[in-house]
């Protein structure tokens, strides 16, 4: 039995936070998405990446956040 992992996203603007996300038993990744890269064929960068249980019975799906 495992336990449930909970991973929750923020939008802010302005320091005002509009809108609240919940995932469950999702791994995030916030990544920097930034054209001028990609025109140069360099990779994003992941930012931030959520640290969950591993587990080696089951896998967890995966969000990417770009911005």
């Amino acid at each position: 039995d495992e336990t449930p992992y909970w991973v929750h996203v923020w939008t802010v603007e302005n320091g005002i936070i509009t809108e609240v996300r919940e995932y469950f038993n999702t791994t995030i990744t916030v990544t920097d998405f930034n054209p001028s890269l990609l025109r140069e064929k360099q990779l994003c960068s992941p930012m931030w990446e959520s640290s969950a249980v591993k587990s080696k019975e089951k896998s967890m799906p995966g969000l990417v956040f770009a911005i």
